[in-house]
């Protein structure tokens, strides 16, 4: 069974990721980064920071809009990780 890791501030919840990681026995570093809620917001400097604090722990970011594909490309993207 796949689990999945959601936060609406990633920096803010770094510590709960890494226990989550560890708990779960993750030692794939890559993950699928969707920063979509950020498309209607002033301030998005927290999207840069969740970015920053995935690439110090060496994951690969691979960055998905939501807004821009079709949900048939999405759940074939997201089930990959």
């Amino acid at each position: 069974m796949k689990k999945i890791f959601l936060t609406s501030y990633f920096a803010g919840t770094l510590k709960q990721f890494q226990s989550f990681i560890k708990d779960n026995a993750i030692i794939d570093k890559a993950v699928v980064y969707i920063p979509t809620a950020g498309n209607v917001e002033e301030y998005t400097g927290y999207i840069d920071e969740g970015k920053k604090a995935l690439k110090e722990l060496n994951f690969m970011i691979d960055e998905l809009d939501i807004t821009q594909y079709s949900e048939k490309f999405i759940s074939k993207k997201t089930r990959k990780c």
